[in-house]
């Protein structure tokens, strides 16, 4: 019996739902803060099986999970070896000036235990520059520019042939060097902040490094192409390292959008390396050099790891926040013909609304909570499994036993049960988090993807520079060249490797469609 809720939400409160296209705010889209009330006791008890988190605790009587989590993410980092220090100062004035406003900025900066930085330390777009020297962006179309907005980060190239592209990398040199340098450092803490002190809400964390890092990564990929246009693949090799780097630094961190910036960031590195490798552009030493740096980025686990904490915290949150009265919300079920309830309105007779306060009023919040921390671990448990396919089976278990729970005991209409109406939420809650899974997974499994098969590509260009040729198999790639021959992580079974003449092709299943697959060319060597 599905239901829908009704919300008013201020233009305010939207804008920070909208980061940068991240779809995580959508838990519960309807909420306005109300206004803040004396402390009470909360309708559910403080403890790792409910609340995970035991402190701190709010007036309100629910945990601080933007705090919770900022304290576990800083543990063992400090401002020497922190490399979000060097990358924060590297953030465009947009970010300064713009709708985060100065006093976001001022708060940003001094839980970094960092001054406010200096414009020249601040990254400068492509477009920006190009508007600010009245040059065309070069993006959507097929002029000459295309070269300098799109191309640049993916082909060699050279001053004598691109001067703006060249200046352009002038202008930044010193977001360049602020990012190699961030790149060797071994901790990586970015603090989730509100747009506004308080109340804490993980629905209004405002994390402005998401497409300003994407950017970053885009740079350094230039800076690359450019030092082997210029003939300097020593500099090519050690710019492509500090992308693969910086991404490793930046997945550490268990939130869906930290994984999110870090896959972005290998994927500029990996499509500068494929191209350089197509055009045997790299010498062994410069190879083995970014071969080497590759052993940095995690190998699997990263999305159990954003499910178990930042998505466990994200619903948490939501579910406190509904239980001590932060949000009004508004109820909308439909409701089956020949149950006696009176319609909502003419224009929608299957409908019957409720207030926030008396639908939530059947909630045992406590049995909510145990139930969403239990359902996590076995999340968390289904993603662990080896293969693409059994975790993908383990996540529609769960989901046919929740939704068979929720059927078997909800009598309509819910209000008034307690049992049916928690059933609802926990329904309602999961529904939401399903969705997102499938398209995580799917996601992590095709940046591991292409990780793994650029470094079978370095791998095979290091092995023919010693042999003469390629091998007839993966297999002899480990373990001299690699510690062993990565398997498609979708099937968990070896890439198909092919050669033709004196090239080679590599393969793999991939997913399409609900439930097939299709083989697709991933890379292919000279």
């Amino acid at each position: 019996m599905p239901f829908i809720i009704k919300t008013r939400t201020s233009p305010a409160t939207a804008r920070t739902f909208l980061i940068n296209g991240v779809l995580l705010a959508t838990l519960a889209a309807a909420a306005v803060p109300c206004i803040a009330a004396a402390a009470h006791r909360a309708p559910f008890k403080i403890s790792q099986a409910t609340t995970y988190f035991t402190a701190p605790v709010l007036p309100s009587g629910r945990i601080n999970y933007v705090a919770a989590i900022n304290a576990m993410a800083r543990r063992g980092v400090t401002a020497k070896n922190n490399a979000g220090v060097l990358v924060a100062r590297t953030f465009p004035a947009m970010l300064v000036n713009g709708r985060s406003g100065a006093k976001f900025t001022t708060r940003f900066y001094k839980a970094l235990e960092e001054h406010l930085p200096p414009a020249a330390d601040r990254n400068i777009g492509w477009s920006a520059f190009a508007k600010k020297h009245g040059w065309p962006s070069g993006y959507g179309n097929r002029s000459v520019w295309s070269f300098a907005g799109k191309y640049a980060a993916q082909m060699p190239w050279t001053t004598a042939g691109h001067p703006r592209s060249a200046a352009y990398l002038r202008a930044n040199r010193h977001v360049l060097r602020l990012l190699r340098r961030a790149s060797v450092r071994s901790q990586f803490y970015m603090p989730m902040l509100t747009r506004r002190p308080r109340p804490a809400n993980m629905l209004g964390i405002l994390l402005p490094n998401l497409s300003t890092q994407e950017n970053e990564g885009e740079l350094l990929a230039r800076s690359a192409m450019h030092s082997m246009g210029d003939h300097h693949g020593g500099k090519c090799a050690k710019t492509i390292v500090a992308i693969y780097r910086l991404a490793a630094l930046e997945g550490r961190q268990p939130m869906f959008i930290s994984l999110l910036v870090s896959h972005n960031l290998s994927a500029w590195a990996n499509r500068a390396t494929q191209a350089l490798l197509k055009g045997g552009e790299l010498n062994v030493l410069e190879e083995k050099a970014i071969l080497h740096g590759m052993e940095t980025l995690p190998r699997s686990g990263s999305m159990a790891a954003c499910v178990g904490h930042g998505f466990r915290f994200l619903l948490l949150d939501g579910i406190e926040r509904m239980a001590v009265g932060d949000w009004h919300v508004k109820f909308v079920t439909l409701v089956p013909a020949g149950q006696g309830i009176a319609p909502a309105s003419p224009a929608a007779p299957d409908t019957q609304e409720y207030p926030g306060k008396k639908f939530f009023s059947g909630v045992r919040w406590n049995q909510l909570l145990k139930n969403s921390n239990n359902l996590f671990d076995e999340i968390v448990n289904a993603l662990h499994k080896k293969t693409y396919a059994r975790r993908r089976a383990g996540l529609k278990n769960i989901d046919a036993r929740v939704s068979a729970y929720h059927v078997k005991i909800n009598p309509p209409p819910w209000v008034g049960h307690r049992r049916g109406t928690t059933a609802m939420m926990q329904k309602f809650f999961w529904s939401f988090f399903y969705q997102h899974l499938g398209h995580g997974l799917k996601f992590d499994c095709q940046a591991t993807l292409r990780n793994r098969v650029t470094e079978i590509g370095l791998a095979l260009a290091i092995y023919r520079a010693g042999h003469g040729h390629y091998p007839a198999n993966l297999a002899a790639l480990a373990p001299r060249y690699l510690k062993r021959a990565p398997n498609d992580p979708f099937t968990s079974k070896p890439l198909i490797y092919e050669q033709e003449g004196s090239a080679y092709v590599l393969y793999g299943e991939v997913p399409h469609g609900k439930n097939g697959w299709r083989r697709e060319k991933l890379l292919g060597g000279p």
